[in-house]
Parts: C-alpha cells; sequence; structure tokens
C-alpha cells in the first residue's frame, strides 16, 4: 500500500535524519537527495525505514543499474 504524501514527507525526513541527510554509498551531503527501497516494493520490499536509504542522484542511479546498497 501507498503512503498517503504527508505519510511519505515524515518517512522521507526520518530516513534523512537516520543517514544524517548523507548518501548511504558515497558519503556526501548531495543538494538533490533521493530515497532509496532496498528491496524494490516490485520485489515485496515495503515502506519500513529499514527497507529505505539516502542516496545522492548519481549513486541513486547507479542502483537501478544493478548495483545493491545495504543499510
Amino acid at each position: 500500500m501507498r503512503p498517503s504524501e504527508q505519510d511519505w514527507m515524515e518517512l522521507r525526513k526520518e530516513v534523512l535524519d537516520l543517514d544524517r541527510y548523507r548518501c548511504n554509498i558515497c558519503g556526501k551531503v548531495p543538494e538533490e537527495k533521493h530515497i532509496h527501497h532496498i528491496i524494490p516494493i516490485s520485489s515485496h520490499g515495503s515502506n519500513h525505514i529499514n527497507n529505505l536509504v539516502t542516496l545522492c542522484y548519481k549513486c541513486h542511479n547507479n542502483q537501478h543499474k544493478g548495483f545493491t546498497v545495504t543499510r
């Protein structure tokens, strides 16, 4: 089930706080922060905070090219 926009924004803030606003891969504090599902929703992943990480644009694009990330 997809969270409401308000719920997603609150969850996004929790993930950003947990990751200290840094990309979970390269460690940079990017201007444009992306929230990435470690296990995609399409693969039965969830919107649980343990399945979400902060990534920069470049690292997020690489994740969708087949690279993996763990928390």
